[in-house]
């Protein structure tokens, strides 16, 4: 168990702006950059179209009237994930359960950004939660 629950959140002073943009623009990566774009973008929309599709967005014809708000959103969210060292996978994804929950404001988003917020200041036990789920499936599995 760790020795404190609750501390500070993790610095991230060791990956903020880390990037090498000169070094990723070559020849030799452009396929690699490419491929992400592509799988990035085409990965947004389909969950965006599959979600306003859930929360009954789309017009008769089954467009999402001014797709390009939400498709901005999501571009800057990627910069500044990246940015801060994140990863970028399943940031639509999350969102569906808050809409199958009857979720369709910005206040559902902005009350899971606030949880978000507060849980880094548990991140001491984020670490053991995982260890002692992983160690739980695995003794469950072997019986």
């Amino acid at each position: 168990m760790p020795d404190r629950w609750v501390s500070l959140p993790p610095d991230i002073g060791e990956i903020f702006l880390k990037l090498d943009i000169a070094g990723a623009l070559t020849w030799g990566l452009f396929s690699v950059i490419l491929t992400i774009f592509v799988m990035a973008f085409l990965d947004t929309l389909g969950t965006l179209i599959a979600l306003a599709l859930k929360a009954n967005l789309l017009d008769p014809k089954g467009n999402l009237p001014e797709i390009e708000k939400p498709m901005m959103v999501d571009a800057c969210s990627t910069h500044r994930r990246v940015a801060a060292g994140d990863h970028n996978d399943g940031r639509l994804h999350r969102i569906c359960n808050g809409i199958a929950a009857g979720g369709k404001s910005g206040l559902t988003a902005v009350v899971v950004a606030f949880m978000f917020l507060a849980a880094l200041f548990f991140a001491p036990f984020f670490p053991q939660y995982r260890r002692l789920r992983t160690a739980r499936r695995s003794s469950s599995s072997a019986q």
